[in-house]
């Protein structure tokens, strides 16, 4: 069993503040592990792909993703799930490593964005 993975989560901002309306993409980044429980490093061509899930504040699962590894371990990667975010609400995403054993990490820390409305105006403007 690999160690609880301390994957880096965090969401591309960007994505979030250029669309306005329904469904959002969701960019997820993380870092992948570098070494299994027993304290052994993994190797080159170990990790096969990341497992990414996206849930709602209520636990539906909206998006349940895997994505081939591209990098060595250690080094990040990022990945988009378009239209993933298909109303506002609080969303919790998680990362998996799995290797090419098809063995799975526990998950990851948590990642959690809160998605709104519309975005607000401008704090200079003012109603008449």
């Amino acid at each position: 069993m690999m160690k609880r993975l301390l994957f880096v989560l965090c969401f591309a901002c960007a994505c979030a503040l250029a669309q306005s309306s329904y469904p959002r993409d969701i960019t997820l980044c993380w870092t992948h592990p570098t070494e299994y429980t027993d304290g052994t490093l993994i190797q080159d061509g170990d990790l096969a792909n990341t497992r990414l899930t996206t849930d709602r504040h209520d636990g539906s699962r909206v998006s349940d993703t895997m994505i081939p590894v591209v990098g060595l371990p250690g080094e990040r990667q990022c990945a988009t799930m378009a239209g993933s975010i298909a109303i506002p609400g609080t969303y919790t995403n998680f990362a998996y490593a799995i290797t090419i054993d098809d063995t799975s990490s526990d998950a990851s820390n948590p990642a959690v964005k809160k998605f709104t409305g519309k975005p607000l105006p401008d704090s200079n403007v003012t109603a008449q």
